[in-house]
């Protein structure tokens, strides 16, 4: 499947948050992304 990029804005502390948590899960953070919002 083809990708696009996507832009948004989220608060400095989630996206801190969020890129910890995409280490840890020994991923990137667009993937992670992309699965919350396939699963929602």
């Amino acid at each position: 499947m083809a990708q696009k990029k996507f832009t948004t804005s989220f608060d400095e502390e989630v996206m801190k948050q969020r890129k910890l948590k995409a280490v840890k899960e020994n991923t990137d953070s667009s993937k992670m992304m992309e699965k919350l919002v396939k699963e929602y």
